[in-house]
């Protein structure tokens, strides 16, 4: 797999986690501006890579995990924002990606 961007220690993981190799550029755009690529990045509302929002909490507790705390780890953050862009794409992040739909 190709290694590129500022995340690069995370693809790996990324891809074991569910995330398409087409999606890793994307990918670490979204996770350098929203964490620095920093597993326990926390602005008291988001937390982890992806920056997962507590508005997610009843969600993540269906995977049997708990926000903020399991967002901290990069395995379970990188599934659920894969779960989470499956589903919305990357609109979660568009906000601070500059992305749009």
């Amino acid at each position: 797999m190709p290694r590129f961007g500022k995340c690069a220690q995370w693809h790996n993981l990324a891809v074991e986690q569910g995330w398409p190799e087409e999606e890793l550029p994307q990918l670490d755009i979204v996770m350098w501006r929203e964490s620095r690529c920093q597993p326990d990045a926390w602005n008291g509302h988001d937390a982890g890579l992806m920056q997962i929002n507590q508005i997610h909490s009843a969600w993540i507790t269906e995977f049997g995990w708990t926000h903020p705390d399991d967002m901290f780890d990069p395995a379970k953050n990188l599934h659920f924002a894969y779960r989470l862009w499956l589903d919305s794409g990357w609109k979660p992040w568009s906000a601070t990606s500059g992305l749009g739909e």
